[in-house]
């Protein structure tokens, strides 16, 4: 009688999934135009873009949109990438690029951001705070954001909202570290002036040691 050997099961790997954590393999496989590869880079990538986009432009209708152009540009232009590891600091200066362009568009159509907010955005599918006084200075923060000059709005956002660290954002806005120290000084300058205009802004900058003597 014979005893049956247990078997194997080899597991089933998905085309996307062949990469795993290897940036390296799946940034040649990106120059070599496999379609498995640009499905995978954007399944990795598409969450972190559509943070950095908000971040900038605030809830934005054309949001979609935005991540399409951001991921269309970085598809066309990955044959410069030599680093697999420099991947996500590669695509997030690509998005701020784009988060740029489409900031300089709307401004030269001299629309105001609140024409905007209230023709194109929509919400977020994120449950609002339960706390009418933090929706109020979410609110207040956006509406300094917009008024901002564009490269401190930018730069402000991508290092106190997006919490990148300074080299980060200076990569990502293709400058030095120097000079992206002084944006960001400018930037919270610029940012407490207008925050002052806010009630619930100032009650919150008192309460911090970094914006009380603003």
């Amino acid at each position: 009688m014979r005893t049956s050997q247990p078997r194997t099961l080899t597991p089933i790997v998905l085309p996307g999934d062949r990469f795993g954590d290897d940036d390296a393999a799946l940034l040649r496989a990106l120059k070599a135009g496999d379609i498995h590869a640009a499905s995978r880079f954007y399944e990795r990538y598409a969450n972190h873009i559509a943070r950095v986009l908000t971040r900038i432009l605030g809830p934005d209708r054309e949001l979609a949109d935005l991540i399409n152009d951001t991921f269309c540009a970085a598809y066309a232009s990955v044959h410069r990438l030599k680093d697999s590891a420099k991947m996500k600091a590669w695509i997030t200066k690509i998005a701020v690029h784009v988060a740029r362009s489409c900031i300089r568009k709307r401004q030269r159509r001299r629309v105001l951001w609140f024409r905007y907010e209230s023709d194109y955005s929509e919400p977020l599918h994120v449950p609002e705070p339960a706390d009418p006084d933090v929706n109020d200075a979410l609110s207040a923060v956006q509406a300094v954001l917009t008024k901002m000059s564009l490269e401190n709005r930018i730069v402000f956002s991508l290092r106190f909202i997006e919490q990148l660290d300074l080299s980060a954002v200076a990569e990502a806005c293709g400058v030095s570290l120097a000079t992206v120290k002084r944006r960001i000084q400018r930037a919270e300058g610029e940012f407490a002036a207008l925050a002052r205009k806010h009630d619930c802004l100032v009650e919150r900058m008192a309460r911090t040691e970094k914006w009380e003597s603003r």
